[in-house]
């Protein structure tokens, strides 16, 4: 059963990319033999993972529970930013059931990551708003290390992030993409009782990719033609689901 999300009041304002989901199904339903999605070829790639890394995927899917979201948005900090060259950052919020095996899961990845990049890693712990995580940097040769992901779980939550200021614009902020004005009004589109699954500002898209050094020519003038795509899920029935997507188009009224 799915219900509306609440991780759109997570996130800052500006992001421009949101994917969220609230579902009573547990995650790690998708781990069972059952499942459509758990297929030979992936759970030989898991059991691979295991043996060579320790890396336990179906392990890190039994602590999820809840919402998923996703969102992307400009960032101004975090090693991604700043090898990419783009303006831009990644989180990722989870429902989480279990946040001791979250937190745990993670800590074993990053001492992972650490042998097989023959790099140290740097840990430290940051409380950002209310949410106490972990802040894993490296240094890069420049003044300051460099972000490389925040995680951790917390009041019922999992983050991953590639960047420090990103998490705190949606965590530790007055305003977030859930108060922003384009998303409440791109809603009120959809027919009444449907949920939001996807957001997309190509507008604001548009201006991190030009501000980062992009191209401005045609393809933006394009672009900004269709500000806004989205999507929702509607249960009309018992029975019956369905999705609806709206691409948004700009038009100029034609004077009398």
């Amino acid at each position: 059963v799915l219900s509306a999300p609440t991780t759109d009041a997570m996130v800052p304002e500006d992001t421009f990319l949101w994917f969220g989901v609230n579902s009573s199904q547990n995650l790690s339903d998708f781990m069972n033999e059952d499942s459509p999605l758990y297929t030979a070829d992936a759970k030989e790639a898991f059991d691979l993972l295991k043996k060579e890394y320790n890396i336990d995927i179906p392990g890190l899917f039994s602590t999820f529970g809840g919402e998923f979201s996703m969102a992307v948005g400009p960032a101004s900090d975090g090693l991604m930013t700043e090898s990419g060259g783009v303006n831009m950052g990644l989180t990722i919020i989870a429902g989480i059931t279990d946040e001791k095996g979250f937190n745990a899961w993670f800590d074993d990845l990053v001492d992972v990551a650490s042998t097989q990049m023959g790099t140290e890693l740097n840990v430290e712990k940051v409380t950002i708003g209310s949410y106490d995580l972990q802040e894993v940097s490296v240094e890069t040769g420049a003044p300051a290390p460099s972000t490389v992901l925040l995680y951790g779980a917390s009041n019922g939550y999992g983050f991953l992030s590639s960047s420090h200021d990103m998490l705190a614009n949606g965590l530790d902020a007055e305003k977030t993409l859930a108060a922003n004005e384009t998303y409440i009004e791109t809603w009120k589109a959809f027919p009444s009782g449907s949920i939001p699954y996807m957001y997309l500002d190509m507008g604001g898209l548009m201006d991190v990719i030009v501000q980062s050094g992009g191209s401005s020519s045609e393809v933006q003038t394009k672009l900004e033609k269709i500000p806004v795509i989205a999507l929702t899920f509607n249960r009309p029935s018992t029975y019956v689901q369905n999705a609806t997507m709206i691409a948004f188009m700009e038009t100029k009224l034609k004077s009398k």
